[in-house]
């Protein structure tokens, strides 16, 4: 398993139905179970970013199609990034 760290930006179109947004994190996270992973945190942030989720999932694939689902709503847009343990991408120097 692989875990992701996914920012979320809600765009015009989620925020006239500001309303729907449990909804919406609850279709997510049912997605990210559905799609054998999990989510290990969820969080609204202040900055460029409105959104942090952070999942563990089977491939970066199965991720992939759970945010392309979601996103076909029109209600945020994502960008996410690959997170490796530091202690494995330790581990990963040390054959170089």
């Amino acid at each position: 398993m692989s875990i992701f760290v996914t920012l979320g930006k809600g765009t015009a179109n989620g925020y006239k139905d500001i309303q729907a947004m449990s909804e919406r994190y609850n279709s997510v996270c049912s997605a990210v179970q559905a799609g054998g992973g999990k989510v290990i945190g969820c969080y609204a942030i202040m900055g460029h970013y409105d959104y942090l989720l952070i999942t563990e999932m089977p491939s970066e694939k199965d991720l992939m199609k759970v945010l392309l689902q979601k996103t076909s709503d029109g209600s945020t847009t994502f960008e996410t990034l690959t997170a490796i343990p530091i202690k494995e991408f330790i581990e990963t120097l040390k054959v170089v």
